[in-house]
């Protein structure tokens, strides 16, 4: 097992994520630029899958990052791909839609759900069923939470930035046409 420190300077530690970022702006170049080699989602999928298993026997600090790199680098190119050819997929439906949309604030808090969920359980230990439970409210509870996120901070937020920055364009194409 690793401690708290460990796992934030190996996982969470912006610096630590910098390769990742990396990757993703490569991949946007690569996709953009039409040099996307043709990888089907179900065989990247199937090679995640496969990582996953991987996973499971490597070092716990290797296993956060990667070992399944390279195989949801490849699935995140296929999907973006297939999104631009305008091929529909359960990803257009309006549920992974909502998902989608409430995402950063549900990476934002879930970790803190875990924690409340955590000092509220005082470590006592729970049969399997119950246990399953406590997880489920957990994920209801972070759902609600990155909702209520999305709905009352990041939407607002991004209305008057966006707002701003139109206003901002206005003035100054205004300034120009009467120069």
């Amino acid at each position: 097992m690793v401690g708290e420190i460990q796992f934030w300077l190996a996982y969470t530690f912006p610096p630590a994520r910098v390769f990742e970022f990396i990757i993703g702006m490569l991949l946007s170049r690569i996709i953009l630029e039409g040099r996307w080699i043709s990888v089907s989602v179900t065989t990247s999928v199937t090679l995640l899958v496969l990582a996953y298993c991987l996973d499971l026997f490597m070092p716990f600090l290797l296993s956060l990052k990667l070992v399944a790199l390279i195989p949801l680098t490849l699935l995140i190119g296929s999907l973006a791909v297939n999104d631009l050819r305008e091929k529909h997929s359960f990803l257009h439906s309006k549920p992974m839609q909502w998902l989608g949309n409430i995402s950063f604030g549900f990476y934002m808090i879930h970790f803190f759900i875990l924690k409340i969920l955590a000092a509220w359980t005082d470590g006592a230990r729970y049969d399997t069923m119950s246990a399953i439970l406590l997880i489920v409210l957990a994920g209801v509870v972070s759902l609600v939470a990155s909702w209520l996120l999305y709905t009352f901070i990041e939407k607002p937020i991004g209305h008057f930035l966006t707002a701003k920055k139109n206003k901002t364009s206005a003035t100054q194409e205004s300034s120009l046409k009467t120069q």
